[in-house]
């Protein structure tokens, strides 16, 4: 019994000694504060900031430096850097009036020296550079935001619109850092509105808001049950001569041609592998594959069942595993031609200049990061479009159509037989 107890008081012991409140407390407790820096200066401006060089004093106690300013909201921010750095950028000032910076030489016991105060004036931030660029434009079933981001800062594109008692309303918010690009804003209701768009960052700067009266053009979906394939050029199987949907110069393997979810028609089944449908067997079932010997360019040819005047294509690429993302047989430069079928003199000529046709688009896929088409090679942004599909919009002197033309330059991975999960198109049709 007694050794019991003595066993019950150490582990009592033990367990009192380690449930002692934890401390921290600086690497060394010597109370002198540090020398401040030295010829201290800006040595340039920035977009939204500055960077600033200094040099360190003949102090072993210092482990860093760092910068605190004020920005226009009138909160305080500190940048820190290491004592093996002679250099530190401010960023987050959403003006070009002048900012006063205090750099602070910083010991191991965290005292801080006299401050050394810097003047900054930046260089116009993102947030104003990008504004100045904005163009809002009436589109089919919306507006198209037009913007610049010399500065390639991480942004944030804000769209409004005025609801009925005359208060902005939020529709929606764009993250970029691309330098250029146009924004499509869809699902908008025709008729005339008054929309808004202001640009504002991380640190909750925004710039002024552009207002603009804008009447959006309806338009609707394509009824994708009307689409059929179209037979344009030849294919010499080991079964015989074949007419496919594909211009003279590409092939197609006898068992994709044979497959309801492999052929043409599976870029118009509204069924996208990795989005909206599991395939029981194959991850690419419904997915168009070219293969067995297919060439760049290369074409495929369909039939939209109704003559229309279209606005705008969204391109699913293949994504049902890792192993495709952005790194496999994706569509990224083609060309969109069409025709109509009473330009159509001869209907098994594969010339992209016989038969009336015009080329409507030319379309290149961006990733938004730029970094190389290799697997898992991804950001969230990355993911994110290519989740979502990369969508392309016509001109709007655009001519009816009836029958497309899909011309295939390139691929995500520079192979010469391409994938294509969905096709969906919108416009208005007679």
């Amino acid at each position: 019994m007694n050794k019991l107890k003595n066993i019950l008081m150490v582990c009592l012991l033990i367990a009192a000694i380690s449930c002692k409140e934890e401390k921290h407390a600086p690497l060394s407790d010597n109370g002198a504060a540090p020398a401040p820096v030295i010829d201290a200066k800006v040595e340039s401006a920035l977009p939204g900031g500055a960077k600033l060089t200094y040099k360190l004093p003949d102090d072993q106690n210092i482990l860093y430096v760092k910068a605190v300013y004020e920005s226009p909201k009138g909160n305080f921010r500190e940048v820190k850097s290491s004592l093996y750095s002679k250099a530190l950028i401010i960023d987050g000032l959403g003006t070009t009036d002048e900012y006063e910076v205090k750099l602070y030489a910083v010991s191991r016991s965290e005292k801080e020296s006299t401050p050394v105060s810097l003047k900054v004036v930046p260089l116009a931030p993102p947030v104003l550079s990008a504004f100045t660029s904005l163009d809002l434009t009436a589109d089919f079933g919306g507006v198209l935001i037009d913007y610049k981001n010399p500065a390639a800062g991480n942004i944030i594109i804000n769209f409004m619109t005025k609801n009925s008692l005359g208060d902005w309303t939020d529709i929606e918010r764009y993250y970029t850092k691309t330098e250029e690009g146009k924004i499509s804003v869809t699902g908008l209701p025709a008729g005339k509105n008054v929309y808004g768009v202001f640009i504002s960052d991380r640190w909750n700067n925004r710039s002024d808001t552009l207002a603009m009266e804008l009447t959006p053009l309806a338009e609707k979906k394509l009824d994708k049950s009307k689409f059929t394939e179209h037979l344009m050029g030849t294919w010499n199987p080991s079964s015989g001569s074949k007419m496919l949907p594909l211009a003279i110069g590409s092939d197609w393997s006898q068992w994709y041609q044979n497959r309801s979810d492999t052929r043409l028609s599976a870029v118009w089944d509204d069924k996208v592998p990795g989005v909206n449908y599991v395939p029981a067997n194959q991850s690419h079932f419904g997915t168009y594959n070219t293969a067995g010997g297919a060439q760049l360019p290369g074409s495929f040819t369909f039939d939209l069942g109704v003559k229309t005047k279209l606005s705008r294509l969204v391109y699913n690429a293949r994504i049902d595993n890792n192993t495709v993302l952005w790194s496999h047989n994706g569509m990224m430069d083609f060309e969109v031609w069409g025709t109509t079928m009473d330009k159509m003199v001869d209907q098994t000529n594969p010339s992209f200049s016989a038969n009336g046709w015009q080329k409507l688009l030319d379309c290149k896929v961006v990733k938004p990061s730029g970094l190389p088409n290799t697997a898992g090679n991804v950001t969230n942004e990355d993911l994110a479009l290519i989740v979502k599909g990369f969508e392309f919009r016509f001109p709007l002197n655009t001519p009816e159509v009836q029958l497309l033309r899909f011309r295939v330059l390139k691929t995500f991975n520079g192979s010469s037989d391409w994938h294509i999960s969905e096709l969906t198109f919108w416009g208005q049709d007679n």
